[in-house]
């Protein structure tokens, strides 16, 4: 310790201090140099591969997206969906379940898909089941009514998407295993004529995106993660970090979110869009996706399967975070190579100028050893110059030859001999002389400026293959001052300019692209437009730099619609729409244009950038289809018109040949009967006269002869003399009753058919009615089959009404027979299930209202008619009788008959299982 203390102190020491300074300086500044541009290249490099692989990641996952609502929309528009909606039977059913399993197997998208009606019910569910789909059966269909995905479903208006959060599937309030993420798309279903009937849902299996997420992390640096709002991890860790909003007992020990292990990264990467930083933890790049688009719509969720969401969750608060971690580890790993070929060399070139700078320390003192000591300085010299990674040589600055070289040098080509510009540029004169595109020679500039200087080259390697690097030159000058020798450092930049490449190559897209793209300043003024806006709008980079958008209004957009739009760009979010613009030859278009903020790297905001889509020709192609489906719409309708028409006049057509043989029929009976009854009854009274006057005659016989011969006696005792007397009135009685109501029917008949009555005539409604229930008498008196049917009736006092009687007769047949079906099925349907109390009733009142009219209402108790049924209860041919039992007819023609011919009202009201009332209104006059 004593000698070295004592060595500092010396003037050997303190020249060799000197000497190492001045030699180790420049070599310090070029390694330094050189260190800094390696490490700077290494993490641009690192930032850009990470930025692109967080663009794919969230291009990838909007894809998915797009797709999946897509899907949606197609099934949410099925033609056998809306058949099933038109009539829900079991045929259309199967025909909307074969498609939704037909969709399940061509898609491999979606864990489940199903609709369900208005009341949550679950209509058709078709299962993925691992990869084998299937239909599941009626019976195990189930009622979602208070899930809440079916909840915010229902409440959208037409056209927009539920979309639920990325969670967990649950089954039976468990977390189903293996582990099932799943995302909900949900559609609300309208039938054609506009009426909400259900929602079409699908399960999207989420195992496929953050599987495609994973095979992609493989290939970026760092690690890479997907979060929801909130930080919580979907992927990127272990298993038992994932998730964890869905876990309440995992231990506390790991951390469950994002912000609670990287409390200061999540503060900025959960305020910002996206953004790369370094902290203490390393490198986070991140980027946040907004997959929900317009008309989509989320909510909270609900943490059990049977509680409603908390809040509606808009588009732009859907969101996720992509996270790129490098951690220092890894970036100390990335950066090593480059430390260990900067360091390695450096060390061994500061040992060689220590011992350079000891061996010219010591030249004087150890002069025979000097030349040996020399020698293996430069070997060792070379040794460390060859470790280096890049070309290092020393040029001759007279003649450009290569003093010497390192083996990096070597590989470009023959070294002996040789002047710098045949290695590097494989030509025979300086590097700047007949080299189209070549920057100066470096030995020219420094034996102008005798400094240190740094320029851009294209070298060759040995087969000729070109490389871009930049050449590090450093003077050495002889005592007077003079250039004599060069060392220069060739550091391969080819990588770096590359990366710029793909920057111009980004830039000349952008001038190419099939939209149109306009960049402004935060005050709207225009700095760049590309070639196609020119195109597209006629007007040059020239003609709209400095000037705003507005010389392309055509007035067609409101202020309030510029206004919304500006007030969404200010606030750092993008805007989509579409503007109806001028021209600069005064022509209108159509384009549909996105318009973003642009941020510098420290997150302000800095321009806007608008990219507008040419939509014109959809827009008339739009057009002309509405034209094509009016035009369509409207001869439907005519023919739809025609058609009821031509049905109303058939049933009109046969209905008038119905009554008229109907009539005639009635009217042959009845003149048929009348003419025999008439005889019979003419001579009943004769008869009993007779028989009366013999009856006499016999008593006063047996008051004569009280004791009659034998064979009379016998004769009397045969025949029961007494008996016969006393049953004889009761015959001639019941021969009399009988006799009448025949004739009550004949007239029945005759009142009913109208047969003596022609055109329109001045009636009493209520003996219409009367011979209404007289025909129908058989059918209200009760048998062993059916129980009886009572008539209650309230008749007003009413004057006469003009009317077609025979017409008006039909009607009120009509609706009684209809009454008495009624409440026949009804007596059936309760005698099954053993109902002993049913009475069935009809009551029939009339009466006489202002404005001239009298009201007719006939009401039952019977079985009422189906809510399903009543649109189509006037229809033509509608029935629901069984195939002999009605022709669909009757109501159809009493409907004509009443608001038609006799310029009046048929209306009824029904309830199912407690009757129909139909009630006529008429005008007491037809004029």
């Amino acid at each position: 310790m004593t000698q070295f203390i004592s060595l500092i102190q010396s003037k050997k020491a303190y020249r060799l201090l000197i000497i190492f300074l001045i030699l180790i300086a420049p070599i310090t500044a070029v390694t330094g140099f050189i260190y800094t541009q390696e490490i700077k290249q290494a993490k641009t490099l690192l930032q850009i591969q990470v930025t692109n692989s967080l663009e794919g990641q969230t291009d990838q996952i909007s894809r998915e997206f797009q797709l999946i609502v897509s899907d949606l929309k197609i099934l949410a528009e099925l033609n056998e969906l809306q058949n099933y909606l038109v009539d829900s039977m079991v045929e259309q059913r199967n025909a909307l379940s074969n498609e939704l399993f037909h969709f399940s197997v061509h898609k491999h998208l979606y864990d489940q898909i199903r609709f369900l009606d208005q009341t949550g019910l679950e209509i058709v569910r078709v299962n993925f089941n691992k990869g084998q789909p299937s239909v599941v059966p009626v019976e195990k269909l189930q009622n979602k009514v208070n899930r809440y995905y079916f909840q915010d479903t229902w409440v959208l208006p037409a056209g927009e998407i539920f979309v639920s959060p990325f969670d967990l599937n649950m089954e039976q309030g468990n977390i189903e295993q293996p582990l099932k993420p799943t995302i909900r798309f949900g559609m609300p279903v309208f039938d054609e004529q506009g009426q909400k009937r259900g929602v079409m849902l699908v399960n999207y299996l989420g195992n496929e995106l953050l599987t495609e997420l994973k095979k992609k992390a493989l290939h970026a640096p760092g690690n890479l993660m997907l979060l929801n709002a909130e930080g919580f991890w979907f992927t990127g860790v272990s298993e038992l970090q994932l998730w964890g909003f869905m876990y309440s007992d995992r231990p506390t020990e790991l951390p469950q979110t994002f912000a609670k292990q990287f409390p200061q990264e999540w503060q900025r990467i959960s305020q910002e869009r996206k953004g790369q930083f370094y902290t203490k933890n390393g490198l986070f790049t991140f980027v946040t996706i907004y997959p929900l688009g317009e008309g989509q719509k989320s909510s909270t969720g609900a943490p059990d399967a049977f509680t409603a969401s908390d809040l509606e969750i808009g588009a732009s608060e859907y969101y996720w975070k992509v996270v790129s971690y490098v951690s220092p580890e890894d970036l100390q790993e990335i950066l090593l190579p480059i430390r260990k070929k900067i360091t390695l060399p450096f060390l061994g070139l500061t040992a060689i100028v220590l011992i350079l700078s000891i061996g010219l320390t010591d030249a004087k003192i150890k002069h025979q050893d000097a030349e040996i000591k020399i020698e293996q300085q430069n070997r060792f010299l070379n040794n460390v110059i060859n470790s280096l990674a890049d070309a290092f040589y020393v040029i001759d600055a007279a003649n450009h030859k290569i003093i010497t070289a390192n083996t990096a040098a070597e590989k470009l080509g023959k070294i002996k001999d040789a002047q710098c510009y045949s290695l590097t540029h494989k030509c025979n004169s300086i590097c700047g002389d007949n080299i189209e595109g070549s920057s100066p020679c470096p030995l020219e500039i420094l034996r102008k400026t005798k400094q240190p200087t740094v320029v851009e080259h294209t070298h060759f390697d040995a087969q000729g293959n070109p490389m871009f690097v930049e050449v590090h030159a450093y003077p050495i000058l002889d005592a007077q001052g003079n250039l004599v020798q060069i060392i220069e450092y060739s550091l391969d930049i080819t990588p770096r300019r590359k990366a710029e490449e793909k920057v111009r190559q980004l830039s000349q897209a952008v001038e190419q692209s099939a939209n149109g793209i306009i960049i402004t300043d935060l005050k709207g003024k225009i700095e760049y437009v590309n070639s196609q806006f020119t195109q597209m709008t006629g007007y040059s980079l020239q003609e709209v730099q400095g000037k705003t958008p507005r010389i392309l209004n055509s007035g067609a957009q409101s202020k309030a619609y510029y206004k919304e739009l500006w007030k969404t760009i200010k606030s750092g979010n993008e805007w989509r729409g579409e503007f109806h613009n001028r021209r600069k030859d005064g022509s209108l278009y159509w384009a549909h244009a996105t318009i973003s903020p642009m941020f510098n790297a420290d997150r302000k905001m800095t321009h806007f950038l608008g990219i507008q889509e040419n939509i014109t020709a959809r827009k008339q192609a739009e057009s002309d289809l509405r034209e094509s489906e009016y035009k369509l719409r409207r001869k439907t309708e005519e023919l739809e018109k025609t058609l009821a028409e031509l049905r109303q006049t058939q049933s009109q057509l046969i209905q008038t040949e119905k009554m008229s043989s109907l009539g005639q029929l009635v009217a042959g009976i009845a003149h048929e009967i009348n003419n025999p009854i008439s005889f019979i009854y003419g001579n009943l009274g004769y008869a009993e006269t007779y028989i009366q006057d013999l009856m006499g005659l016999i008593e006063a016989y047996q008051e004569s002869y009280p004791h009659p011969q034998p064979q009379v006696a016998e004769t009397i005792e045969e025949i029961d003399f007494e008996f016969l007397m006393e049953d004889l009135p009761k015959i001639l009685e019941s021969m009399k009753q009988g006799a009448n109501r025949i004739d009550s029917i004949v007239s029945s008949l005759r009142i009913f058919s109208h047969m003596d009555q022609v055109g329109i005539k001045a009636v009493d409604i209520h003996q219409g009615l009367e011979s209404s229930l007289t025909l129908l008498q058989s059918r209200l008196q009760g048998d062993q089959h059916r129980r009886e049917i009572q008539i209650k009736k309230e008749y007003a006092d009413l004057p006469l009404v003009e009317c077609y009687p025979d017409q008006l007769n039909q009607v009120f047949m009509n609706l009684m027979m209809n009454a008495i079906d009624a409440i026949e099925e009804r007596d059936r349907t309760l005698f099954r299930n053993d109902v002993q109390s049913y009475t069935g009733q009809i009551s029939i009142i009339t009466q006489f209202v202002e404005a001239g009219l009298v009201k007719i209402s006939i009401t039952d108790n019977g079985i009422g008619i189906k809510e399903s049924i009543k649109s189509r209860l006037f229809d033509p041919f509608f029935t629901t009788k069984d195939v002999g039992q009605g022709t669909g007819l009757g109501l159809s023609i009493a409907y004509q008959i009443i608001t038609e011919q006799h310029l009046g009202t048929l209306e009824y009201s029904s309830t199912e299982w407690e009757g129909t009332e139909w009630t006529i209104a008429l005008p007491v006059k037809m004029n």
